[in-house]
Parts: C-alpha cells; sequence; structure tokens
C-alpha cells in the first residue's frame, strides 16, 4: 500500500508540473491568437463551468474541488480596444477564447453535473483539447455590461445567432483543436481562417 501511494503521489508531481508547461503554452497560444486581432486588448477571464478560487479567507472544504482548477475550463475576453465596457456604439466587439482543456469534462458539466467525477470521463485518448473561439459583436447601439451578457447568453448551436435581448447582438463561433495550433504560423492560419469566417457571417466591416 505504501509504495502504491509513493508512485501515485509522484505521478502527481510529474502532473502537476506538466500542467504548468499546459497552462504556460495555452496562455501564449491564446494571447498570440488575439494578436491577430489588431484593436483588442485584455478584458477578463473566468472559468466557463464553475467557479474561480476562493479568496485565502474562504474555507476551502466548503467549495468544489473544481474551482480549485481555474484553467481546466476557461475563457479569456479580448474587447475592441475603440469601443465601451457598457455603453456599445454599432461595430463594437468582444472576442472570447474558450479553453476546453477536456471535452469529456465539459460534456459531464454540461449535463448539469455540478461536481462531475474524472472517474466517468472516459479514455482520455477518446476526448479532445479544443478552444472554442467566439466573436460577440453588436449591429446597432446598445447599453449592457459584457462580462455579465457573455455570462448569461448561450453559444450559438450552429455558427451563428442573434438575439432579441441585447437586441442587435450576435454571436458567431468556431472551434479549433488545440493539437493543430502547435506553432506560430498555424496559430496565424487559425486566426485568418476565423477572420474569414467573421466576414463570411458579419459583413459590416471587414476584419
Amino acid at each position: 500500500m505504501a509504495n502504491e501511494l509513493k508512485q501515485t503521489l509522484c505521478e502527481v508531481r510529474k502532473a502537476y508540473r506538466l500542467i504548468y508547461l499546459y497552462q504556460r503554452s495555452v496562455l501564449s497560444t491564446i494571447e498570440r491568437f488575439a494578436s491577430e486581432f489588431v484593436d483588442s486588448v485584455f478584458y477578463c477571464w473566468n472559468p466557463t463551468h464553475y467557479s474561480s478560487p476562493p479568496m485565502r479567507s474562504t474555507n476551502i472544504h466548503q467549495r468544489r474541488c473544481w474551482d480549485l482548477i481555474p484553467f481546466y475550463l476557461t475563457a479569456v475576453f479580448y474587447r475592441y480596444s475603440k469601443g465601451d465596457i457598457e455603453k456599445h456604439p454599432a461595430g463594437d466587439w468582444l472576442l472570447e477564447l474558450n479553453v476546453v482543456t477536456d471535452s469529456a469534462a465539459l460534456e459531464k458539466f454540461e449535463a448539469r453535473n455540478p461536481q462531475p467525477d474524472p472517474c466517468d470521463f472516459g479514455p482520455p485518448e477518446d476526448s479532445k483539447t479544443k478552444i472554442i473561439v467566439a466573436m460577440w459583436f453588436c449591429e446597432k447601439e446598445a447599453t449592457f455590461n459584457w462580462y455579465n451578457q457573455s455570462e448569461k447568453l448561450k453559444y450559438p448551436d450552429d455558427e451563428i445567432m442573434r438575439y432579441e435581448i441585447p437586441a442587435g447582438l450576435i454571436c458567431v463561433k468556431k472551434e479549433y483543436q488545440l493539437e493543430e495550433l502547435g506553432s506560430e504560423p498555424q496559430i496565424v492560419a487559425a486566426a485568418s481562417d476565423f477572420k474569414t469566417f467573421l466576414n463570411t457571417h458579419i459583413p459590416h466591416r471587414k476584419w
């Protein structure tokens, strides 16, 4: 038993080191992708299906363990530097890069399981690591908070969705497998592909 625990803890140490390298790589990837949108500035980030790590005075025994793994499923937002956070002129936009480290986990959370057990995820070889890229775009003037609104609204089931509330807001999304974004040319090519995609669905401006 002691030897089994010793080996398990060794695997945990390996895993944490790998997680650090993975997260550093993903942060570089999404930053490079966003930089292809020359007027973008970092806005905010948050885990998508659970809470952020609690304040240091919070009793962590009363929180979900998932709250301590914030980058597993998380979204990073970049807003249009010439736009506004609350009062949006027509043409304002918000770029969302949603990191899905394990698509099996995403499926469990979306099935309304608040505390999914990784033992139920199935073989990791059958899962995917991907980035969902979404562009939130104001077709006309609107007043709302970017962060609050993007949290409330669901993604399009297909490629694009127009929302009645707030009126004039549309969202276009596309997915990219992270394994296909392993080099700078691949990242730049993916960003170019997404811009072409946007030009098809949001012809109001040249991306």
